[in-house]
């Protein structure tokens, strides 16, 4: 990948203001190691699948369903 392959970033996508055209497009995430970034996509991620109804409980390290 090149800088002119970069269409957007993290928070323009998690905004809304910009995003996939459609289906067919591709979303790459690249966190380069910064864990407020894993962060915000994984809170975006959950928050669009309980919208959305779909997904799975897991319990993670003892916690239960979390």
């Amino acid at each position: 990948m090149k800088e002119d392959d970069i269409y957007a970033e993290l928070g323009e996508i998690i905004s809304g203001k910009l995003g996939r055209a459609s289906d067919a497009e591709v979303t790459i995430f690249d966190a380069a190691g910064i864990p407020i970034e894993d962060l915000a996509v994984a809170w975006d991620t959950y928050q669009k699948a309980a919208r959305e109804g779909i997904g799975a409980y897991m319990d993670f390290v003892g916690l239960g369903n979390v």
